[in-house]
């Protein structure tokens, strides 16, 4: 859009517990599915969240309606039009 690069990943999973939710950034979380299963120490996310804003961007995640997940990234930055070499 002229104010930087804006990325979003959408899954057709059962979505984000909107419990959770609130939840997904913070340090050392991980949720409750993640918790019986996987590993992982729930930094990445929360890392992620740091760099963006270091950068004066942002991420954040939200439900899709029906189902499915979304997660989203905002860098901002100048752009310009692409060259390509002759």
């Amino acid at each position: 859009d002229g104010t930087g690069l804006h990325v979003s990943v959408i899954d057709q999973g059962p979505g984000l517990d909107p419990v959770e939710l609130q939840h997904l950034f913070d340090r050392f979380y991980r949720g409750h599915t993640a918790r019986q299963g996987t590993f992982g120490t729930g930094m990445g996310l929360s890392i992620t969240r740091g760099l963006l804003a270091a950068a004066g961007g942002r991420v954040w995640a939200e439900n899709m309606p029906g189902a499915g997940a979304k997660f989203s990234i905002f860098v901002p930055g100048a752009t310009r039009p692409a060259t390509l070499p002759e």
